[in-house]
């Protein structure tokens, strides 16, 4: 069976979307489908490139981008109307390459599948007022299923309701990491927050550096990890108040990152909206205990027993107090730690969610 997969972006760009769809195809692949990515990238001067990526064909198509969220490619609506794939699933409702796959469905006679990853958009909702009873209920009415990654979604997006019958809820799955548990709880002087993400002022990027202006550097240290437009804002921010216990480190490789992960107590993130938090069920995988907002898909991933849910809008003041309380009782941590870890292995393991998607492809297939 031959599935194209169709996404905003790829690799090396590493959005919550993009990461996802590397992920579950590389498991397609061993469980021996046959993947193509079609994917946009507006840097490109040729209609599009070609390469090999984890052993699957990559296309990426010439695209017109406007703040880095809406992507219009012809080239890739032709490639598209001429695929012969048996399924085309498409990533990204706000992005409009789904919308491209959707108007190419009647050519290529693919069966249509959709992810659609709402989270948060630079657009304003009045311009989704207009697109969603139009392009969002062409793209809907021409899938043949609907994934939403969490319940949430179903009140970000009203019309999805009047699609009931082709709803599937499958969340964004993550590899579930080999570590020593004992050795990561070793208590240390200092505990280690961290934030990773995109540097944008709706990620409450400010706030974190409120918080460590309130917080002993003796025993707390904050390390942020990630890209955007927030950057130098945070930088400036950080010299300004001359934070020794606050630490930029930008984008970094995987293995970096997992380095920081296995050596943090904490995961802190203070956005004003999540829909799945990928970020969040990584952390969680290495036992780093959260603490959230309450927004969006967070309160659907922890719980008291897990993790910390904070009220949005944030007191910093009460998240510097509960962090206080918490660097004197490390019992807890330890325990939130061990019930972080289990709930993503048991929930979010990328085995799983891979093998909710194959079935889904299979039937379309025996439908078709």
């Amino acid at each position: 069976m031959e599935i194209v997969q169709v996404c905003p972006r790829y690799y090396p760009y590493m959005g919550g979307v993009e990461k996802h769809v590397r992920e579950i195809s590389s498991k397609l692949v061993e469980k021996g489908f046959r993947i193509k990515i079609f994917a946009t990238d507006p840097y490109i001067k040729s209609k599009y490139t070609e390469e090999n990526i984890d052993g699957i064909l990559v296309k990426k198509f010439k695209s017109y981008a406007f703040q880095d969220t809406i992507y219009f490619s012809y080239p890739l609506l032709r490639a598209l109307k001429k695929t012969r794939a048996d399924i085309v699933h498409a990533h990204g409702y706000r992005a409009l390459p789904m919308l491209e796959a959707a108007l190419a469905k009647d050519t290529n006679k693919a069966k249509f599948i959709v992810t659609t990853h709402l989270g948060f958009s630079k657009m304003g909702k009045w311009l989704y007022k207009i697109y969603n009873p139009i392009f969002g209920k062409l793209i809907l009415t021409k899938a043949e299923k609907i994934i939403i990654v969490s319940p949430v979604e179903l009140e970000e997006l009203p019309i999805l309701k009047s699609f009931k019958e082709k709803l599937a809820i499958i969340p964004i799955g993550i590899k579930i990491p080999q570590i020593d548990m004992k050795q990561k709880l070793i208590k240390k002087n200092k505990l280690t927050l961290i934030y990773v993400g995109r540097i944008e002022k709706r990620k409450g990027i400010g706030l974190l550096v409120e918080l460590m202006k309130k917080l002993d550097p003796g025993k707390f240290q904050l390390i942020i990890v990630g890209s955007g437009p927030y950057r130098n804002k945070l930088i400036q921010k950080i010299r300004e108040n001359k934070l020794d216990n606050l630490s930029y480190k930008g984008k970094i490789s995987d293995k970096e990152l997992q380095k920081l992960l296995f050596n943090s107590e904490l995961f802190i993130s203070l956005s004003e909206y999540e829909s799945h938090s990928v970020a969040l069920t990584e952390a969680m995988s290495y036992g780093v205990v959260p603490i959230v907002t309450d927004v969006g898909g967070n309160k659907h991933i922890i719980d008291s027993s897990s993790g910390f849910l904070v009220r949005y809008p944030v007191n910093v003041d009460e998240i510097a107090k509960t962090l206080n309380l918490l660097s004197n009782q490390r019992e807890i941590i330890r325990l939130k730690a061990l019930k972080a870890r289990k709930t993503v292995a048991e929930k979010y393991g990328i085995h799983k969610i891979v093998e909710q998607i194959s079935t889904i492809y299979e039937n379309a297939v025996i439908n078709r």
